[in-house]
This record gives structure tokens, sequence and C-alpha cells, in this order.
């Protein structure tokens, strides 16, 4: 198996990933629906962990970003989607207690299927 990890500036990632020969660091952003296709063209599954660097607003990363890879993965047929991260960072504005169901209720929308959702402690 093979993994591309997505980055908006894959350089600041190639040392932490240099000793993973079966990871390759590609340039992409959650925020900008255009980058995903080919980032995610081929892929088998996809797991969401983006959370919003300082300066930019959470719901642009923890939700919106969210959407346009769940829409990317509907639109190219990757069948798993594995979201580690929504609404989560204690520093954001955006942590509220019913984060995990607004995350749910907005990526089963846009994808036009539902999708199984289990929450971990």
């Amino acid at each position: 198996m093979t993994v591309r990890a997505v980055a908006r500036d894959p350089a600041k990632y190639q040392a932490f990933y240099a000793d993973m020969p079966r990871v390759t660091v590609v340039r992409g952003d959650v925020t900008k629906p255009d980058t995903l296709p080919d980032v995610l063209r081929g892929a088998t599954a996809a797991v969401f962990a983006a959370q919003a660097p300082d300066g930019v607003p959470c719901e642009a990363v923890d939700r919106d970003g969210c959407i346009n890879v769940a829409k990317a993965c509907h639109e190219l047929g990757v069948k798993l989607i594995v979201v580690s991260s929504v609404w989560v960072s204690p520093k954001h504005a955006c942590v509220e207690p019913r984060s995990r169901e607004r995350a749910r209720a907005l990526t089963r929308e846009p994808a036009g299927t539902s999708y199984a959702w289990r929450s971990t402690p």
C-alpha cells in the first residue's frame, strides 16, 4: 500500500516522511476544491485529518474542507472516507458540543449519499 499525504506546502514535510518510502507528500489544499481531484484520483480511501492553522478560519478547513474532500471522493468513487478530526481544536472558536452531529450532516448531504459514522471517545 502507498500513501499520499496532502499538504499546502509539501516541502515542510519531506524530511518527516523521508524514511517512509511508501509515503509521498503532494501539494493540495482542502480549502481549494480544484486541487483535490489530482491528489485523490486512484485512491481507494481517504483520511481527513486537516485542522485550520493559526490565522485561517476554522470553518474553512474543519467544516468546508471536510465537505470539499467528501464531494471529491464521491465524484471520484473513493469508497471509504475516514474523518479523524473535524471541529476539534481547543484553540478555535468552532469547538462546540454538537460538532460531530453537524459534521455528519454537512458531509452526508453534499456527496448525495449516506456514510456510516462511528464515533470514538
